[in-house]
C-alpha cells in the first residue's frame, strides 16, 4: 500500500462532518547551508537534500503525490514540521539563523494556494 492510500484511507475513516481530520507533522526535509548551522557536525534528519532545487521538488511532489489525494478524501489541515532548523534539526523552511530560505518559496506558495483551492471547492 502506497503512503498515499493509507493517507486516503485514515483520512476516510476520521473525518466526518463534525470531526476534521488533520495531520499535525509532515514533512522532516532537510538541506544543510554552509555558515548557517547551530551545530555542523549534527545529524538528525530523515530526508536529505543537496540542493534548494533538490528539495523543493521533493516538497512539492509530496504535496501532489501525498497530500492532493488526501485533500479529495476529507483532510481538513497539514501542520509542516517546522518553519526554521531549530538546535540540530535542519529541516526548516528557513535557515535556523532565519536568513536563508531553504525552498524556492514562490513555487511553494503557488503549491499552497492550488491546494487550498482543492479545498475549498470540496466544502
Amino acid at each position: 500500500m502506497k503512503l498515499c492510500d493509507l493517507g486516503v484511507l485514515c483520512v476516510k475513516t476520521l473525518s466526518t462532518p463534525s470531526r476534521a481530520a488533520v495531520l499535525s507533522e509532515f514533512g522532516g526535509y532537510s538541506l544543510k547551508v554552509d555558515e548557517h548551522l547551530w551545530n555542523p557536525a549534527a545529524d538528525f534528519e530523515s530526508r536529505k537534500f543537496k540542493t534548494a532545487e533538490a528539495s523543493t521538488g521533493a516538497y512539492l511532489a509530496l504535496l501532489e503525490d501525498e497530500f492532493r489525494p488526501c485533500i479529495d478524501a476529507g483532510l481538513s489541515a497539514a501542520v509542516y514540521t517546522q518553519t526554521t532548523g531549530v538546535e540540530i534539526e535542519v529541516n526548516g523552511y528557513v535557515t535556523y539563523d532565519r536568513e536563508v530560505e531553504k525552498m524556492d518559496f514562490d513555487k511553494a506558495r503557488a503549491m499552497h494556494k492550488r491546494l487550498f483551492r482543492l479545498q475549498s471547492a470540496g466544502d
